[in-house]
């Protein structure tokens, strides 16, 4: 639904997941990201600078909500500037990427990485009027193509926070894998998690697989 000529810049885990997995790019189209650094926080900066640098451009923020947090001080600069950002908050309930990682190689010892753990989200509709910008809701996939236009054919700064199932996982996904031993064995990109049992997975190679050390 993004128009040709759209910036769209996404923060880290979960808004650069779904660019990498569902963006569909067409002609004149721009996506800024920082995922190899990784930087919490890179979203709405990074708008801002789009915005300044490319005045009449529709810009698109994607951000999770733990990355959010970081620099939420900056909502206040949209709205002074009256920076048409179109802010979308990934809303998982915490920081999903941490609690995949600790699931995965900490034996679901979770810590610092939502509500239960130690992790405050506040209620982003109501900090985003408290900024002084317009806000939407989506809850549930039934309303993605309504509220996603009016999302687009705003003028004005806009924040819509998208309500995410907090069970979800990145999938597939580069990983490393845990062996019973205690290893922690790096894998290369065509070796994706959920893992395939190794015959499907030789069978589809057109390569020698790595030999793991």
């Amino acid at each position: 639904m993004l128009p040709e000529n759209s910036i769209t810049v996404a923060g880290n885990g979960s808004a650069c997941v779904v660019l990498f997995q569902a963006g569909i790019v067409k002609n004149n189209q721009k996506f800024i990201w920082n995922s190899g650094c990784a930087a919490m926080g890179f979203d709405l900066p990074a708008a801002i600078g789009a915005a300044i640098g490319n005045m009449g451009s529709p810009i698109i923020c994607l951000a999770g909500d733990g990355s959010l947090m970081m620099n939420i001080q900056e909502l206040s600069t949209i709205n002074h500037l009256k920076l048409p950002i179109k802010i979308i908050v990934l809303n998982n309930g915490g920081y999903n990427s941490i609690m995949q990682t600790q699931e995965g190689f900490f034996n679901n010892n979770l810590v610092g990485c939502n509500p239960k753990t130690g992790v405050g989200i506040p209620d982003f509709i109501s900090v985003g009027k408290g900024f002084g910008l317009k806000t939407i809701t989506i809850t549930s996939n039934l309303e993605i193509e309504e509220k996603v236009h009016e999302l687009l054919i705003e003028k004005e700064p806009i924040l819509c926070e998208v309500m995410l199932n907090r069970e979800y996982k990145f999938m597939p996904k580069t990983s490393s894998e845990k062996k019973p031993d205690g290893r922690i064995i790096s894998k290369p990109l065509e070796d994706l998690y959920p893992f395939l049992p190794r015959a499907d997975f030789n069978e589809n190679m057109i390569i020698n697989p790595l030999i793991e050390n």
